[in-house]
């Protein structure tokens, strides 16, 4: 009973991952075996799921995505999967659950240091990372928070909706130039 208590106490002082931060240190190997780095994608939103291949969570997460990111511009938006389960058949998961983006096979530490995620916690599928077009991390959630529990695909969609806005004080049309200028 003391070395549970203890362990929760320890486990409630590990610091939550910092947001916003660099997306760097994430690589994982494509079907084909070429090796991919997260920077590839510099330049776009990029909404990385972290998954179990023998996940049901994960197979619904990636066949949402795949529906998802057909609702915004390819030049804009980057989805990738990053099976890190040591039994991983990624061709098999693509084909199975008709994922329409890119997966392939990562290292589980690897992932779970990208996230920032003690090992001391468990992890709890899907992983989602939200990275926005200059590389950073804006946010990121795991299978047991309420982003993912509850109404995810409206959450999903709005983290995208918000990354992929134009800046605020951007010139966004003509019209809105012309009403700046009736007004002074």
């Amino acid at each position: 009973m003391r070395f549970a208590a203890l362990a929760l106490f320890t486990m409630a002082l590990l610091p939550a991952a910092e947001v916003p931060r660099p997306a760097t240190g994430l690589q994982w190997k494509t079907p084909d075996g070429q090796t991919v780095d997260i920077s590839k994608y510099k330049g776009k939103a990029v909404c990385v799921e972290i998954l179990s291949t023998t996940c049901p969570h994960c197979q619904d997460t990636a066949g949402m995505l795949s529906r998802i990111m057909t609702d915004f511009p390819a030049k804009d938006l980057q989805v990738v999967g990053i099976a890190i389960n040591d039994d991983a058949n990624v061709p098999e998961f693509i084909s199975r659950f008709n994922v329409k983006f890119p997966v392939g096979k990562g290292s589980r530490d690897q992932a779970l240091g990208f996230m920032q995620h003690s090992m001391m916690r468990p992890f709890y599928f899907p992983g989602l990372v939200f990275i926005d077009k200059n590389g950073l991390i804006q946010a990121q959630y795991i299978g047991n928070d309420t982003f993912v529990q509850s109404g995810q695909e409206a959450n999903i969609r709005a983290q995208l909706k918000k990354m992929l806005a134009p800046a605020s004080g951007a010139k966004t049309s003509s019209s809105s130039n012309s009403a700046k200028r009736k007004a002074s």
